[in-house]
């Protein structure tokens, strides 16, 4: 598993209330000795995964409006936040709204994970450890998290297009930094399905990767079935996808899936936002 740190951190949180709402600090009373800033001390592996599951209570303003509520009162203080530290410190921490393993929500837990794989590369980051124990091993030569720095890759790109009605608009502010080629994501997925693979040559490790991690009693389960925006009548949606399929979508409408029995992998892109444009998804579910 990743290795990584944190620092724990009390947070008095505020009393942001609406009608039918828990506060934040009744909520999050139990866990606020628990609010990791993966800064400074060794985690355990069940943690990790809290945050590669999105179960570990961090959130996105924009989809809990109670955390937003938050961040927006300026009258209310906020946990001081070191002028040197690194930006995802800076721009991701935000109160927990569940305790860790209790529920489930899409979130910047991701943010922080980037933040420990950073450490592995002791002073080279994030984009240095990637570079160097990903794009190398497999031969990933259009894969890059500094696009602006290598024109023949700049130059090449597919742009970001936002639609619009029936209009595609310019949006390459829309893109999050990595640039790569179809064949690089191939050259992933293949490694993924191999007999033995470059990125996860532990037997551990790939087998936890295409192992389902939310058990059906699980209150993780229940908070997710519950969620009108992934649920489809209280139910998960049907894939048609073979048992052991592990499979994510992304925000410019990309979706991969890979299973290791069956030694199959798909992946489908566009650079098309917002994420559930409904002419990409059509083309995706065809592709599918």
């Amino acid at each position: 598993m990743v290795a990584s740190q944190r620092i724990t951190s009390r947070h008095r949180l505020p009393n942001v209330r609406r009608p039918g709402d828990s506060t934040l600090s009744e909520r999050q009373q139990r866990t606020q000795e628990k609010f990791k800033k993966y800064q400074n001390e060794t985690i355990q592996d069940e943690e990790d995964l809290h945050l590669l599951l999105h179960t570990s209570g961090l959130s996105y303003p924009d989809y809990v409006s109670l955390v937003g509520e938050y961040l927006a009162d300026d009258s209310i203080p906020k946990p001081t936040v070191a002028e040197d530290a690194p930006p995802i410190v800076k721009n991701f921490s935000v109160p927990l709204v569940f305790e860790p393993g209790e529920g489930f929500c899409y979130g910047c837990s991701i943010h922080w994970t980037q933040l420990l794989v950073g450490r592995m590369a002791g002073g080279g980051g994030f984009i240095q450890y990637i570079q160097e124990n990903t794009f190398d091993p497999l031969g990933m030569t259009s894969a890059t998290y500094m696009p602006r720095d290598n024109p023949d890759i700049w130059n090449r790109r597919l742009r970001m297009a936002e639609r619009e009605g029936e209009k595609l608009l310019p949006a390459d502010d829309a893109a999050q930094g990595l640039v790569c080629s179809v064949s690089d994501v191939g050259r992933i997925l293949g490694d993924l399905i191999s007999p033995s693979p470059k990125l996860l040559d532990k037997q551990k490790s790939i087998e936890l990767l295409f192992t389902g991690q939310l058990q059906p009693s699980s209150p993780s389960f229940m908070t997710l079935r519950s969620d009108q925006d992934m649920v489809e009548g209280g139910n998960l949606p049907l894939s048609g996808m073979p048992a052991g399929t592990v499979t994510w979508e992304g925000m410019p409408n990309v979706l991969w899936a890979a299973n290791r029995e069956k030694g199959l992998a798909m992946f489908f892109a566009t650079q098309v936002i917002p994420v559930g444009d409904e002419k990409a998804n059509g083309f995706a579910t065809a592709f599918i």
